[in-house]
C-alpha cells in the first residue's frame, strides 16, 4: 500500500510540473505577444527608428518572454525542492565563468601596462607621425595605457608587448 501511495504522488508531481511547464510557456508566449503589439500600438519602434536607435518592441517581448520561462522552471524546481540546489550550481558555475574572464583579461593587461609605462616616452615622440611596427604601418594616432593605434587605410590596435619586441621604424620617403 506503500508503494502505490509513493508512487501516486510521485506521477501526480510530475505531472503537475508537467502542467505548469505547459501554462508557464503558453502565458510567455501570449505575455511576448502582446507586449510586441502594444509597443507597436504605441509607435514606439516609429520614434526610436527616426531617433536612430533600433526597435525596442522584440527585444522587450524576447525579455519578457524569457524571465517567464525562468519563473515557470524555478516552479517546476521547487514542487521537486530542487530549488537551492539547481541555483546553488548556477551560482558556482557563474562564479567561475567570471573568474576564468577576470583572469584572462589581467593577463593581458598587466604585462601590456607595464610595458607600456616603459614605452611612453618613446611613443610620445612618435605621435601624429608615420611609423612601422612590425608589419603594421601608419600614422600613430593614439598611444594608451596597453595598447596604441596606427592608422592608415584601416585602424590597428598594437598591444605594447608587441610593440617592445619590434623595432619601431619611420618609413623612408620615395
Amino acid at each position: 500500500m506503500e508503494l502505490f501511495t509513493t508512487i501516486h504522488a510521485i506521477t501526480r508531481k510530475i505531472t503537475v510540473s508537467l502542467l505548469t511547464l505547459f501554462i508557464g510557456f503558453i502565458i510567455a508566449k501570449l505575455v511576448s505577444r502582446i507586449a510586441k503589439r502594444v509597443m507597436a500600438e504605441a509607435e514606439l519602434n516609429r520614434i526610436l527608428t527616426a531617433a536612430g536607435f533600433r526597435p525596442l518592441s522584440d527585444a522587450l517581448g524576447v525579455i519578457l518572454e524569457y524571465i517567464i520561462y525562468a519563473a515557470t522552471v524555478l516552479v517546476i524546481l521547487q514542487q521537486f525542492g530542487l530549488t537551492e540546489i539547481v541555483l546553488g550550481i548556477i551560482a558556482a558555475i557563474a562564479i567561475v565563468v567570471i573568474g576564468f574572464s577576470l583572469v584572462l583579461a589581467v593577463r593581458d593587461f598587466i604585462p601590456n601596462a607595464i610595458v607600456g609605462l616603459f614605452l611612453r616616452k618613446k611613443m610620445k615622440k612618435f605621435l601624429g607621425k608615420k611609423i612601422c611596427v612590425g608589419d603594421v604601418s601608419g600614422r600613430l594616432e593614439h598611444y594608451g595605457i596597453v595598447a596604441s593605434v596606427i592608422k592608415n587605410k584601416d585602424e590597428y590596435y598594437v598591444p605594447h608587448l608587441y610593440t617592445s619586441r619590434q623595432e619601431i621604424t619611420r618609413p623612408r620617403a620615395g
